[in-house]
C-alpha cells in the first residue's frame, strides 16, 4: 500500500490517540453496507484493518467498482465536504470481509 494513502501514518502518536477520543470504533462483517456516501450523513471513516469497496449503481442497476480502501484510509471524507445541493453523486461503501473502522 502506497503510504500517501494511509493517513493514519501521517500521524504522530498523540495525535492518533486524539483522534481516537474523537471517534467511535465500530466494526463490520461481510457485505455489509458501512454507508452511502454523500447522502445527508455527514460521517467520516478512518479504516483501522479491513477492506471496503466504493461503488455505485448505474441506471440499468450494475454495480461499478471506483476503487477499494485498505488500512489506514479516510473514507467519505470528500462527500462530507461537498453539499448534496452541489452534487446528486452518490457512492456506497461496503465491506470485503470483516474489519474495523473509527467513525
Amino acid at each position: 500500500m502506497l503510504d500517501y494513502a494511509n493517513f493514519l501514518s501521517q500521524l504522530n502518536n498523540d495525535q492518533q490517540h486524539q483522534l481516537s477520543n474523537l471517534s467511535v470504533a465500530r466494526e463490520f462483517v461481510d457485505d455489509e453496507m458501512i454507508g452511502a456516501l454523500g447522502s445527508t450523513n455527514d460521517d467520516v471513516y478512518i479504516l483501522i484493518k479491513g477492506r471496503v469497496k466504493i461503488c455505485e449503481l448505474t441506471a440499468d442497476g450494475k454495480e461499478v467498482i471506483l476503487w477499494f480502501c485498505c488500512d489506514g484510509e479516510l473514507i467519505g471524507f470528500a462527500e462530507a465536504l461537498v453539499s448534496l445541493k452541489f452534487s446528486s453523486h452518490q457512492v456506497n461503501a461496503q465491506a470485503c470481509g470483516h474489519g474495523e473502522l473509527m467513525v
